[in-house]
């Protein structure tokens, strides 16, 4: 156990990090689906109801496939309650799924560190949900402080 770290620590040294990193990630199929499946779960709970309103607008007036196609300024002048409601129906939605998303991410990084700095190819779903229970604090303390200093050059460069 302490041979595999010393040897893991060893390649962290030589600053090849991003690329072992790279080739774990492309090596573990399987995790990189389930994170994906996840974060599009998420995606299509989010667009499901702009999909329904649209099919059920294209239902009774426009022709198939033509109101994705081009939505004219006239188009969303005749259709601008509809729209603001369906805006207001998704912006709450939306921000519990963008905060959702990113806590997923938090974990995601901490599965993904773990996964990358053992050696074992056993187990490697447990493995990852493992990690990302124990890096998910630190993860989180990292992603809220980019939050902030991202806040502070957001309000420096365009005030309040």
């Amino acid at each position: 156990m302490n041979s595999t770290r010393t040897r893991s620590m060893a390649r962290i040294r030589e600053g090849r990090l991003f690329l072992i990193s790279l080739r774990v990630a492309l090596g573990r199929v399987s995790l990189w689906l389930t994170v994906g499946l996840v974060l599009g779960v998420l995606a299509w709970a989010l667009a499901l109801p702009t999909y329904s309103w649209f099919e059920a607008l294209g239902q009774s007036r426009l022709s198939p496939g033509e109101e994705f196609g081009s939505l004219s300024t006239i188009f969303r002048q005749d259709q601008s309650e509809g729209l603001a409601q369906l805006g207001r129906s998704t912006a709450a939605m939306g921000t519990v799924m963008v905060l959702i998303a990113w806590l997923v991410g938090v974990f995601v990084a901490g599965g993904w560190l773990q996964v990358t700095l053992e050696r074992s190819q056993h187990q490697c779903l447990r493995r990852f949900l493992v990690g990302g229970a124990r890096h998910f604090w630190r993860f989180l303390r990292l992603g809220i402080l980019v939050l902030l200093v991202l806040g502070v050059f957001r309000w420096a460069l365009y005030g309040m």
